[in-house]
């Protein structure tokens, strides 16, 4: 058998040792939290960013700017024949 005086020491030593713990415990999981909540409101950013960039590209297309924008038009007429007398 174990003397109380041992077992209630050894008892007490466990109970500080668990409340110390469990501290810990909270304060790592609130760390956690917050560098999670940190990323999250960093992702958003970004993710809008992006979006809005892509968004911006599809509306108006990227262009060099030494390229003008040529008319279908003219490069069509280009191709045509310009005599017409073979037509019916």
């Amino acid at each position: 058998m174990v003397s109380p005086t041992t077992f209630f020491s050894q008892f007490v030593r466990f109970v500080n040792a668990f409340k110390e713990a469990a501290a810990a415990e909270g304060t790592k999981t609130r760390t956690r939290q917050i560098k999670e909540k940190k990323l999250l409101n960093k992702d958003e950013v970004y993710h809008g960013a992006l979006e809005d960039i892509l968004l911006d590209l599809k509306n108006e297309p990227y262009r060099r700017a030494d390229a003008y924008r040529r008319s279908q038009r003219r490069r069509v007429e280009g191709l045509m024949p310009s005599g017409r007398s073979d037509a019916c």
